[in-house]
């Protein structure tokens, strides 16, 4: 509060000297760090702001996003509308200090009366394909993280080897598979059983266009208010990769969702949107084995809390996941 307090002028400049500035108690925490909501002010000119404090990111990396964040804003105003400006950053406390955004996460409104909600997705789809093709840049001056399996071309464009992410993805799959039967889940192991492996590895192209990335973009970190919406949680990990693996994880989050007629009716107007051109044999089964290995790392996540109702909703859903007979984000053509 102190910090706050002394900088005010320069956080919020012209504002109400005199204005309480006040921290909810609730703190949000996330596999990133912890986020606390703060508000300066109490009538309708009050300025919200978030505090995103990472204890265990490496300060390297929290360095690269306040790089990439300034270079995001100047290159790309119109897209850097819709994540929430990063005001400061306090390297002693690995922490950052967020502009505060309206809005209500996409998985609050499944089920309600969101007339608007469609609209918003639809808007949310546009604004990642733009965002993910932004894929050519000069990364030295930007100063992001690579992908593991990202490489620039003799041409000088930006690929990922899209065979190997999924292949080192499908290490991580079956080490999350075997957690779970370790937890009484001894189905997970046939998880791979739906794919021929060795195959689906060689499926995948050797080199990919390569985008921006979210890393973790899921439906709650997309916030909306009315028909528009604000993308959170984006500023610890910007890097460049396969961005079909964000579009996976929209989809997976999506899938899980026991609403699953308005889950579905918000990933169909995602997709639609968000593949102008339509979905290939090729991103479909990428979405479908990248989604299944994203659902089968959160079982293992959820299942090591040894709460009796998270083992039960693992087993369940394990057992969706293995006998369903589409594939996760199947597109149905709006026709």
């Amino acid at each position: 509060m102190a910090r706050l307090e002394s900088k005010r002028d320069v956080y919020w400049p012209g504002g109400d000297p005199s204005a309480e500035l006040v921290l909810d108690r609730r703190v949000r925490s996330g596999a990133g760090g912890y986020m606390v909501r703060g508000v300066v002010g109490s009538d309708a000119r009050s300025t919200a702001f978030w505090i995103k404090w990472c204890p265990d990111a490496d300060p390297r990396a929290l360095e690269q996003s306040i790089r990439h964040m300034h270079w995001w804003s100047e290159h790309y105003p119109q897209l850097a509308r819709s994540v929430p400006k990063l005001i400061d950053y306090w390297r002693d406390e690995n922490a950052l200090l967020i502009e505060g955004v309206e809005g209500v996460p996409v998985g609050q409104l499944l089920n309600q009366d969101a007339k608007d909600l469609p609209a918003a997705i639809e808007s949310v789809a546009r604004w990642h394909y733009e965002y993910s093709q932004i894929g050519d840049v000069d990364v030295t001056e930007l100063g992001t993280l690579l992908g593991s399996e990202v490489y620039r071309t003799p041409e000088g464009d930006l690929h990922v080897r899209a065979d190997r992410l999924i292949e080192s993805r499908i290490a991580l799959a079956s080490e999350s598979a075997y957690q779970l039967s370790l937890s009484g889940c001894k189905a997970a192991r046939q998880w791979s059983d739906r794919y021929d492996i060795s195959r689906a590895v060689a499926y995948f192209e050797s080199g990919v266009p390569a985008g921006f990335v979210h890393g973790d973009f899921k439906p709650d970190n997309v916030l909306i208010d009315g028909a528009s919406f604000s993308v959170i949680d984006w500023w610890t990990a910007p890097r460049v990769s396969w961005s079909l693996c964000d579009v996976a994880v929209f989809a997976a989050n999506l899938w899980m969702d026991p609403r699953r007629d308005a889950a579905d009716a918000v990933w169909q107007a995602f997709a639609r949107a968000r593949f102008p051109d339509g979905v290939d044999s090729y991103t479909q089964y990428g979405i479908d084995i990248l989604a299944t290995m994203t659902c089968l790392q959160y079982l293992a996540s959820r299942c090591n809390k040894a709460r009796p109702i998270d083992r039960v909703y693992c087993r369940k859903a394990l057992d969706r996941l293995l006998t369903r007979r589409h594939p996760i984000g199947m597109v149905v053509s709006s026709a």
